[in-house]
């Protein structure tokens, strides 16, 4: 089944990194002012691409700066040649680094483009944090098969486990962009508007700003009399595996916002989006 687009709509590294991702097996043919490129993909690591007659790395580099153009995307592609090794995110920060080499940051924005005039030095902090930022979903979205594990059906507070987890490696990197200002990211501030929605939360504690599940681990065990009947506790853990979603969202809204350059704010959002989006329907299958 192929899939077609305008680059217009996507950018190129968006569209790349929703592949990837997605661990996904084919090929992106991309075609723009009579020139055509090809990326093939195999279980979402990009393994050989073609330029004209550039091929491998290059060709997926020379492909990278493109914003216009059209694309398929097609499945069931059996992978002949193989010109790349390298993992994929590292290839895209790659690709990315060598874009944003080539323009010129210190110009006058375009008209419409609200975007401030940064030094280089800021320039430089943007491009990191993005690098930061999307390695930070790679390797979130390795928590997503773990959630299908036949583990969560016997003991479902694994599935909290998993998402106190992710919290945590979000806020880790939150912490170190706001190091002078604990307080914009604190949990028991977050906790405080949240308990009105989800009183439930109040059954996870905080620690040095990090969060126990400890004793709804032991409520849920049955050390305690408390939620014993199974449809509560169904409930609560559903809810807070709300609140757990709620604060990957806050946090990654607030890494999305510490950056300044319109276009890095884009890719950063774009493949948040996606990550949020296979979590969220990945929770909607477990039964707790």
């Amino acid at each position: 089944m192929a899939v077609e687009g305008d680059l217009k709509n996507i950018s190129l590294t968006g569209l790349v990194q929703i592949i990837c991702l997605e661990r996904k097996t084919g090929e992106l043919v991309l075609a723009r002012r009579g020139q055509e490129g090809v990326i093939f993909f195999e279980k979402g690591e990009i393994v050989h691409a073609k330029l004209d007659s550039l091929i491998g790395e290059e060709a997926l580099f020379g492909m990278l700066s493109w914003t216009d153009g059209n694309f398929r995307i097609t499945d069931k592609v059996t992978v002949i040649t193989k010109t790349i090794a390298i993992n994929w995110n590292h290839l895209l920060m790659e690709g990315m680094r060598r874009i944003d080499e080539r323009k010129n940051e210190l110009e006058l924005p375009p008209s419409g483009d609200m975007s401030p005039i940064l030094s280089q030095a800021d320039i430089e902090r943007d491009t990191a944090l993005r690098d930061n930022i999307i390695l930070l979903i790679a390797q979130l979205e390795q928590y997503i098969p773990k959630f299908s594990d036949k583990k969560i059906t016997k003991r479902p507070t694994f599935a909290i486990e998993l998402l106190k987890d992710m919290v945590h490696q979000v806020l880790v990197q939150v912490e170190l962009v706001t190091r002078y200002d604990q307080n914009a990211v604190s949990l028991r501030n977050i906790f405080a508007k949240l308990n009105e929605r989800y009183p439930q939360a109040r059954l996870l504690h905080i620690d040095n700003n990090r969060l126990s599940v400890q004793s709804l681990i032991n409520l849920y065990s049955g050390w305690s009399g408390w939620i014993s009947n199974a449809s509560d506790r169904k409930h609560t853990l559903r809810q807070i595996s709300y609140v757990m979603v709620e604060l990957l969202d806050y946090y990654f809204s607030f890494l999305v916002n510490s950056l300044r350059l319109a276009n890095l704010k884009d890719e950063v959002e774009e493949t948040r989006g996606v990550l949020m989006a296979d979590l969220k329907k990945t929770l909607d299958k477990i039964s707790f």
